[in-house]
């Protein structure tokens, strides 16, 4: 079934050397980085009992390698933790701009030459074509810069949950766009009632499509309310920090 990411932004606990980001082929100007849209309000953190692993068959496999190489490679430079190798993988995404405020929506138009409004910058005008990549996280944001969404993500040590095939991504943070993606990482980090969860969206070489869960361990993702966002995720492989 379609994912509506604008679903999510009502029900989900809202996914809470600088390199070159790979893009689609694209003349758009690049968003400010400094410019986001927010999401609306997260509901209540799920209790422990929304957050129990699911149970998978036993007979998928488990480990850190699907056996498809593309696909391994992301399970690696995620699990690294190394915010370089992440910003490698980021494939921006090409959406239209918008200047008006609040939470939400597309991405942020800025300004021409990312020149402050306040320092004489030229605003673009609602609707250009600009290259963001999306991340969830306490709030629904676009981003230009690699080496922010990276930043974002952080640093801290991380484990593989689960992968799973997913659907594309549709109508991203209410922007109207939608974003092709074939499988997700689902990774892990911390442990115990600190555990949070991290969904990495893939298109098969490039990571598209970041959400970051505020509370809720790695196993929200295929629980309510989540499942209903994400829709039925079907799991390819259990990893190491699969308990179910």
């Amino acid at each position: 079934m379609p994912l509506r990411l604008t679903l999510a932004l009502l029900v989900l606990l809202a996914g809470c050397s600088t390199p070159e980001a790979t893009s689609e082929p694209a003349t758009a100007d690049p968003v400010d980085a400094t410019q986001s849209a927010s999401s609306t309000q997260a509901p209540p953190t799920p209790s422990p009992a929304e957050s129990m692993s699911p149970t998978v068959e036993s007979t998928v496999p488990a480990g850190t390698s699907t056996g498809v190489g593309a696909i391994d490679r992301l399970v690696e430079v995620v699990g690294s933790a190394d915010p370089a190798a992440l910003a490698s993988v980021l494939r921006l995404t090409e959406a239209p701009c918008t200047n008006e405020l609040g939470i939400g929506g597309p991405p942020k138009c800025g300004t021409i030459d990312d020149v402050p409004a306040k320092e004489g910058g030229v605003p673009r005008s609602e609707g250009t074509i600009v290259e963001a990549f999306p991340i969830s996280t306490c709030e629904s944001e676009w981003h230009a810069e690699a080496d922010t969404i990276a930043s974002i993500v952080g640093d801290e040590p991380r484990t593989l949950f689960a992968v799973v095939e997913l659907d594309d991504l549709t109508d991203v943070h209410g922007s109207g766009v939608n974003i092709p993606v074939t499988h997700a990482l689902i990774f892990e980090r911390g442990d115990g009632d600190g555990a949070s969860g991290m969904l990495f969206a893939i298109d098969g070489e490039h990571i598209r499509y970041i959400d970051v869960l505020c509370g809720g361990s790695a196993a929200a993702f295929l629980t309510e309310p989540l499942s209903e966002v994400y829709g039925p995720l079907e799991v390819i492989l259990r990893g190491p920090a699969f308990s179910g």
